[in-house]
């Protein structure tokens, strides 16, 4: 003789839980690498997003067993939290964030090479900087010669100089340009301006009798904002 009773057993469904992995920090332009995994203690087949916390948006992560790999590239500087959701084929889900710090990096210039010429003359050249960053930039420019600070007009990453030295001497140029989170970085170069020798005309030949006064009037040029002393010798 047999006799039977019956009962229900009723099986939660377990969510996943994420480990990110670990906060970190890079520099803007750079690309940020990590990993993670997640447990599940069900038979269940899973699928993986991650938002990066950039504005690019939720993405398909893949997954490897439970361990999942993480990349992507930070194009400016700031904080940025990192989701990384896990979803079980019962629509049990799990989340986990990590911090990643993307710092600021200073614009690199290149002013150009040094220079020589004549006073009175105008100095030319032109010049770059690079920045991993997606910053807007703004320059200056100081030439060395008492003339101040500058506005420089930026084409993309590159700049052109242009300056008039009145006087010889050696100045010292200076390029400073700055992003839009303050960040600035700065070149040299220098500029040896030569004097040139005051260019004398003393006039024409002359034909006087003896006991007579030879008058005449002459000039000279000189590119450089000097002051001048003239002698004369009759014999």
């Amino acid at each position: 003789g047999s006799g039977s009773d019956t009962l229900t057993v009723t099986v939660n469904n377990v969510a996943p839980t994420v480990d990110a992995g670990s906060d970190a920090t890079i520099n803007e332009g750079g690309t940020f690498t990590g990993g993670g995994s997640f447990t599940d203690p069900g038979a269940d087949s899973w699928t993986a997003t991650v938002n990066y916390g950039d504005g690019s948006g939720v993405q398909s992560l893949t997954l490897t067993g439970k361990t999942f790999s993480l990349s992507h590239p930070y194009a400016d500087n700031g904080p940025y939290t990192v989701t990384v959701t896990v979803t079980d084929d019962d629509g049990g889900s799990g989340s986990d964030t990590l911090t990643v710090t993307v710092n600021n990096v200073l614009p690199t210039v290149n002013a150009g090479a040094d220079a020589t010429l004549n006073e009175g003359g105008t100095f030319t050249q032109s010049g770059s900087f690079t920045d991993p960053g997606a910053d807007t930039w703004t320059a200056t420019v100081n030439y060395g010669d008492n003339s101040g600070t500058q506005p420089l007009p930026l084409t993309g990453k590159t700049f052109s100089l242009s300056h008039p030295y009145a006087d010889n001497g050696i100045f010292t140029v200076t390029v400073t340009v700055t992003d839009d989170d303050s960040g600035s970085g700065s070149d040299t170069l220098t500029v040896t301006v030569n004097n040139v020798a005051p260019t004398v005309d003393a006039g024409s030949d002359a034909t006087i009798n003896e006991g007579g006064t030879f008058t005449q009037s002459g000039s000279f040029t000189d590119p450089g904002a000097d002051s001048w002393t003239a002698t004369v010798d009759y014999r």
